[in-house]
């Protein structure tokens, strides 16, 4: 015997928005790598003519490109940590979209403006932060991969089927004979109701008298005497 299988919804294994997130973490810390190699380590807040396909950078940047990255490769490791990750990207770098913005004139006002530029942010980095942000919307909203799992039967041992079977027939079989006592139970009333019992009549011994053949007085009970049916009996013999 064996228990029915079910089947359970569960989000398990590696999932997409881990993989999309380790793989931003990874082109982060490669470009701020590379970043490095190409601006060194000097004017670290500066302006810098060395650029990284197109993209300006100097040394700021380009921590912040290794920062980015290192925190990816380390969410990815959950996927709850993952979507977190994914919203940091979102708020970061939409943030420095906006920054950007102002720093090129697109937004009037800067409330930051004392702070200058230290990012080096030029019009093409400002767009590459704005993808990057819409980026992070995405992996923050990706849904989860789930997989159905049926859970294998647990056999049942032959002994505790035996088991079970054996204590079934014994309980139906006192089920049977109670319902058959209470059925006998039952016709032996409706017996006594309806025929009620009679007294047994006491056996006389042979010759002896029945009370109407006993004697009525004194004078009956001589020798000569002889009941009623006797007498007639001896008439007739006679």
């Amino acid at each position: 015997m064996a228990r029915s299988p079910r089947a359970r919804v569960r989000v398990e294994g590696l999932q997409p928005v881990q993989i999309l997130a380790g793989l931003i973490g990874l082109v982060f810390l490669v470009a701020g790598i590379v970043g490095f190699t190409r601006t060194g380590f000097g004017n670290f807040t500066g302006h810098h003519d060395e650029t990284l396909w197109r993209f300006g950078i100097n040394p700021f940047h380009n921590l912040l490109s290794v920062v980015t990255g290192l925190v990816g490769l380390v969410f990815a490791l959950s996927r709850g940590l993952s979507r977190f990750y994914g919203l940091l990207l979102l708020v970061g770098y939409g943030a420095l979209f906006v920054w950007g913005l102002m720093i090129s004139g697109t937004v009037s006002g800067n409330p930051v403006s004392r702070a200058g530029n230290p990012f080096d942010l030029s019009t093409n980095v400002t767009w590459l932060h704005l993808g990057v942000a819409v980026l992070g919307l995405i992996v923050a909203m990706l849904p989860a991969r789930k997989i159905a799992r049926v859970d294998e039967p647990e056999p049942v041992r032959d002994e505790e089927a035996a088991d079970d079977l054996g204590g079934k027939h014994t309980t139906e079989q006192h089920s049977v004979a109670r319902s058959d006592v209470m059925q006998n139970d039952v016709v032996r009333n409706k017996t006594a109701a309806i025929d009620p019992p009679t007294q047994p009549v006491p056996a006389q011994p042979v010759g002896a008298r029945s009370a109407d053949e006993q004697p009525t007085d004194e004078h009956a009970t001589g020798p000569g005497w002889r009941p009623r049916r006797w007498t007639r009996h001896a008439k007739q013999d006679s």
